[in-house]
């Protein structure tokens, strides 16, 4: 990927691919085709979402601004460590159970990948709809996981 425009065309279709649960994104991860430049932006991007979403609430509650940059620097941090929380997870019940020797690094950069559905995160600022929609996208962050 040589200019911006290659890398937002990758970025496009590695989401759309993991969006769709389509195993060969997931793949492309194991297999060096998905860089780490790739899965690390779905993962940011998915951060920054789930932080929109929560910072309205903060907004409407009229926090003030050092409890609300507070609030979202825990939630980031929460978000990253649940994050790692889950490869290690994976790594180790793998290793454990499965005997499958994977690099810790690989299944980061695939549960990272499979963080794509929480790129929708921001509509939990929905009225009335919020909470189903955060279950739905954890569900769907679930199963994204689960086919990486």
């Amino acid at each position: 990927m040589n200019t911006f425009g290659e890398f937002i065309q990758a970025l496009t279709a590695i989401i759309h691919a993991a969006l769709t649960l389509n195993p060969d994104a997931f793949q492309a991860v194991y297999q060096g085709e998905v860089t780490r430049e790739l899965a690390l932006a779905v993962l940011l991007l998915a951060a920054v979402s789930q932080a929109a979403g929560q910072s309205v609430t903060l907004f409407l509650n009229r926090v003030s601004p050092g409890r609300f940059v507070f609030s979202l620097l825990l939630a980031a941090l929460f978000f990253a460590g649940g994050v790692f929380f889950w490869t290690l997870t994976i790594w180790f019940i793998n290793r454990a159970l499965f005997e499958f020797d994977r690099p810790f690094r690989e299944i980061f950069w695939a549960v990272s990948l499979g963080q794509a559905p929480l790129i929708f995160g921001f509509l939990v600022l929905i009225p009335w709809l919020g909470l189903l929609i955060r279950r739905v996208l954890q569900v769907w962050t679930l199963l994204a996981v689960t086919v990486a």
